[in-house]
């Protein structure tokens, strides 16, 4: 879980560092962060930042195929004479301009890094939160104890054309009409791009007893744990008309794309 932060806390420094990186196709890379340590106390900030236009080229948009992500991290601590506490707070987002839909057997052979204009609108997106307190508290030389308190979110929205690679199937046989619909030159109705969409939560504390005697040490530890999965999963509607997508409505979720799962 990275519970302690990889700060110490004697005297009184700080350190900062940081590291950028450019790159071909518009890829750039940060990474920095800055700590300090004043007697008992101590903290550190961090940040990672990476962005990427992508390399592949999707026919008839200009739309990128990289992806972008921001990581922040925030640790405290504290140490005393025989307890300590640390803390730890973490944020996280990425948008990926990522597809499922693949290429025929032909297409690929010409030009590996082409993606049809059907997956012009596929987009990968997730976040996440986690919190994190650890208290540890030595009770005499030879008991110890570790409390842990936490919480997380993530979330995640992959949305992308439903069934696209049954076109290059039936393309890769000959298909002259599913070919159409790939290269943009064939119209079609009801192309179906699905949100699959979660969200996780799970919270819990654990509390752990270390007991040493000479050569051996006894652990005793419990938790009290939940967790969750929250999917709700709507199906948006697209026509392809003169090679562009056109919005045409909404699939609202029933079933299995539309349920709450806890443990």
């Amino acid at each position: 879980m990275g519970l302690r932060p990889n700060i110490g806390i004697r005297g009184a420094t700080s350190e900062r560092s940081s590291n950028l990186t450019l790159g071909e196709d518009g890829q750039t890379d940060l990474h920095a962060n800055y700590g300090a340590r004043v007697g008992q106390f101590g903290f550190l900030l961090e940040t990672v930042q990476r962005s990427y236009d992508g390399f592949k080229d999707i026919s008839g948009s200009s739309q990128d195929t990289g992806f972008d992500i921001e990581d922040y991290v925030l640790k405290l601590a504290w140490e005393g004479e025989r307890q300590s506490l640390w803390f730890k707070d973490q944020y996280s987002e990425e948008t990926s301009d990522e597809t499922y839909l693949g290429l025929t057997d032909a297409d690929f052979d010409d030009d590996e890094n082409r993606r049809y204009g059907l997956s012009s609108i596929d987009e990968m997106d997730n976040d996440h939160q986690g919190y994190n307190l650890t208290y540890r508290l030595s009770l005499n030389d030879q008991v110890s104890m570790t409390a842990i308190a936490y919480y997380n979110e993530f979330s995640r929205d992959w949305f992308k054309l439903s069934s696209g690679n049954s076109y290059i199937t039936a393309a890769n046989g000959g298909d002259a009409f599913s070919q159409g619909v790939l290269d943009g030159t064939q119209d079609v109705e009801g192309l179906k791009y699905k949100h699959n969409s979660r969200d996780y939560e799970f919270q819990g504390i654990d509390v752990n007893f270390d007991f040493a005697s000479g050569a051996h040490t006894l652990a005793l530890s419990g938790r009290v744990h939940e967790d969750e999965m929250d999917r709700f999963q709507p199906t948006e509607l697209y026509d392809q008309v003169s090679g562009e997508l056109v919005f045409a409505g909404v699939i609202e979720p029933l079933c299995s794309n539309d349920r709450l799962e806890r443990a």
